[in-house]
């Protein structure tokens, strides 16, 4: 039985992005067109815009070839190029925005010494962006992402905002025994099927600003994603990730959207999937908690335990989190605790008896906008605290939650939102990335940790228009 809704009847195609993109591209082509309009009618050249053949081919449509003759389908094609071209990032601009970047960045870097700091001084080229990044227990790496729609750094590259066959997933595999180069990475795409958007256009999944975590036998549960428009539209995606065989499976879809969800291994093995935006678009973040696999199926303990035709069920209380992502963890006393981003929004989950207790207020009294978090060692207890960082550009302070309570640790070097904060085998930590919001300053740098009072600090950063929420993992060297 496919877990995907049925496929809902095609309709005519049309342009598939929010209405205030529409009337900024309506108001910008209308003035275009009244512009070329005798060109285009009349078949002249001196009005017609000038655009790059290449550009021109891409717009080019056989139907109007057909229908119009090669020339004036031709300059439709140049016209609607021209439409596309409005506002696009010029080369020499790039250049000289990184050239003045490079600068500014080594004369502020200066304030922080490597060998205290640390400093990034390799780098190599991914396939993919890497919006998640899992570890897997073979020892390769897991990114997926999706199809980017735009190369213009000035816009978002995900189709967030789109529907259709361009809101895409794509997935591959990283096996650092092979190095760095292209020979390293395997495309591993994930299952095609249509989506509920009414438009009829399979396509692998759009899986990205998803949630995920390991499964006991170490298949990654990936839960949500994006179903396109509305600001983020959330998906009831519910799928597995087999490390062994390294391929995908579609389980029965969740019951709600979820677009920024957070997931949860729980002490018994079973997931919980909290929060995200419904698929009724931003704005709209569904307090429903949902556990996989339900009950009434077994966990997966051995590689060959492959979770197939198994739905989520529902958890017996809700999470009403304001805000999506909050942060999860599954500590030592076998409940599940769970920091949201509102500093009010702290509860604590019991697996067993399916219910929830409030926790105390973090101190800050602050909003901490997609901030890291992780959990800190214990021996072999298991962990049994927590310690949350970031999320504010205005705040270095960093609290850890141990024991009911909320403490103080020693504040960063500066605020950052987006940043990325992992556990490294010697019990020190590793903050990566960050930026001054959700748009705007973003840093790309890494910070080294003391691990007796398990604080961290940062190094250099950079600039970028825009920076998501990006993923850290540590590797099995």
């Amino acid at each position: 039985m496919s877990p995907s809704p049925p496929r809902p009847q095609p309709r005519p195609r049309a342009r598939r992005r929010l209405p205030a993109t529409a009337v900024v591209l309506a108001v910008t082509a209308g003035t275009l067109l009244s512009a070329v309009a005798p060109a285009v009618a009349h078949g002249g050249d001196d009005l017609a815009p000038h655009v790059d053949s290449h550009r021109v081919a891409e717009e080019l449509r056989q139907d109007e070839v057909a229908t119009l003759g090669q020339e004036h389908a031709e300059e439709h094609a140049r016209m609607r190029a021209a439409v596309r071209g409005i506002g696009d990032y010029p080369p020499t601009t790039r250049t000289n925005r990184y050239n003045a970047l490079t600068a500014s960045q080594a004369d502020h870097n200066k304030a922080f010494a490597p060998d205290t700091w640390g400093a990034f001084k390799e780098y190599f080229p991914s396939p993919d962006f890497g919006d998640h990044v899992a570890l897997l227990p073979t020892g390769k790496v897991l990114l997926f992402s999706f199809e980017r729609i735009e190369t213009n750094p000035e816009k978002e590259p995900a189709p967030t905002q789109t529907t259709g066959k361009e809101n895409a997933g794509r997935a591959f595999l990283w096996d650092p025994a092979k190095g760095t180069g292209t020979s390293a990475f395997k495309q591993v795409n994930p299952p095609v099927f249509d989506m509920p958007d009414g438009l009829g256009e399979p396509r692998p999944v759009p899986f990205f600003c998803s949630g995920h975590s390991f499964l006991p036998n170490g298949m990654l549960g990936v839960f949500g994603g994006n179903l396109g428009g509305n600001g983020g539209t959330g998906a009831k995606l519910s799928l597995l990730f087999d490390p062994w065989t390294e391929t995908w499976t579609r389980n029965p879809d969740m019951s709600v959207g979820r677009w920024y969800p957070s997931v949860v291994t729980g002490a018994d093995g079973r997931q919980l999937i909290m929060s995200g935006q419904s698929e009724l678009g931003y704005g709209t973040p569904t307090p429903v908690v949902e556990r996989f696999p339900a009950k009434a199926f077994a966990v997966p303990l051995k590689k060959t335990d492959v979770p197939e035709d198994t739905p989520v069920e529902r958890f017996k209380v809700d999470a009403p989190f304001t805000t999506d992502y909050p942060h999860l963890f599954s500590l030592n006393d076998g409940n599940v605790y769970g920091f949201g981003r509102q500093a009010a929004e702290q509860w604590k989950f019991d697996p067993v008896a399916e219910t929830r207790a409030d926790l105390t207020a973090r101190p800050d009294g602050r909003k901490r906008n997609y901030g890291s978090a992780v959990m800190l060692p214990a021996g072999a207890n298991g962990p049994d605290s927590a310690l949350v960082l970031g999320g504010d550009r205005d705040n270095p302070g960093t609290l850890r939650f141990s024991n009911g309570s909320w403490t103080a640790e020693k504040s960063r070097a500066f605020g950052r939102t987006q940043d990325d904060t992992v556990l490294l085998p010697n019990g020190r930590l590793m903050t990566v990335n960050g930026a001054y919001d959700i748009r705007g300053r973003a840093t790309r740098s890494r910070a080294t940790s003391s691990p007796a009072s398990r604080r961290t600090t940062s190094a250099s950063s950079s600039s970028s228009s825009r920076t998501p929420p990006g993923p850290a993992t540590g590797c099995a060297d």
